[in-house]
């Protein structure tokens, strides 16, 4: 005799299926955790973090790090290797650098993005853009612009300037109007005017002003200085003379003279020629 399920039966029994699908999968997701906690890396700072493994991954290792610096890491697909390392409050920089050097790898940074891949391989690419963006250069066409000069020496100025000229550039001083003719790139051009904007500046100097000031005998004593200008008492002495050494004195001459309050001392030989006097 069939059996006969109710409605409400059917709908426990599929509450009761959905319920064990949920207490199946927990089991799977509690046992699912993150990169940095698989190589045990700790944070330590704002940016540093301490870690220690053997054999890890390197692939497990490289998405540690793009989960502790939010950055994005792209590992090319022959890129595989183990990391033996024992860090201890690093930056994750360093840490990447060095980490990768250990395995002969190297990264670049393309719009943002961290691209991981053999040391030698990105070498080469950048050589070849480097030899690409010169051809490139080649196809561009020259300008020439004058730079007039107003403080600056031309000639002096212009050996400055050249090492900042493209392999094309040209470079001419035209002495008569103090002026450099100039020939390059674009944007070389433009670098090198600035320069030139730049350094053509008066030399600093020291401006020294000096005032003479009259001022009334009267208003000076008003101030408490009193100069007393009078006619002046002079005083000579003529030494001794020294009889074990001839031509020498024991006390060597000299005068004075006396105004007023005032003495001035002069030390001097007697007998002394003056030239021109």
């Amino acid at each position: 005799m069939p059996m006969r399920i109710g409605k409400a039966s059917i709908g426990l029994i599929l509450a009761a299926g959905a319920c064990l699908a949920v207490l199946l999968a927990a089991p799977a997701t509690a046992q699912e955790s993150s990169a940095m906690k698989q190589v045990g890396m700790v944070r330590t700072g704002a940016g540093t973090f301490t870690m220690d493994v053997e054999g890890a991954d390197l692939r497990t290792v490289l998405k540690a790090v793009a989960e502790f610096s939010g950055r994005n890491i792209v590992v090319g697909k022959d890129v595989k290797a183990s990391v033996h390392v024992s860090l201890r409050n690093v930056a994750w920089e360093d840490a990447l650098r060095q980490i990768l050097r250990s395995n002969g790898l190297d990264y670049v940074e393309e719009g943002g993005i961290l691209r991981v891949d053999d040391a030698l391989r990105l070498n080469s690419e950048a050589n070849e853009r480097e030899a690409a963006h010169a051809k490139q250069q080649e196809l561009v066409p020259l300008e020439t612009t004058i730079i007039k000069l107003n403080y600056a020496n031309a000639s002096e100025l212009g050996t400055a300037l050249s090492s900042s000229m493209s392999r094309r550039g040209q470079m001419q001083v035209d002495r008569r109007t103090n002026s450099l003719i100039v020939t390059d790139l674009p944007n070389n051009l433009e670098t090198v005017t600035k320069m030139a904007q730049a350094l053509d500046s008066t030399t600093p100097q020291i401006e020294i002003t000096a005032k003479l000031v009259d001022v009334d005998a009267e208003a000076l004593r008003g101030l408490g200085i009193e100069w007393n200008v009078g006619p002046a008492t002079p005083e000579f002495w003529a030494g001794i003379d020294d009889p074990a050494n001839p031509g020498q004195k024991i006390l060597p001459g000299g005068g004075a003279l006396h105004n007023g309050n005032h003495t001035v001392n002069a030390a001097g030989e007697h007998n002394t020629p003056v030239s021109d006097p």
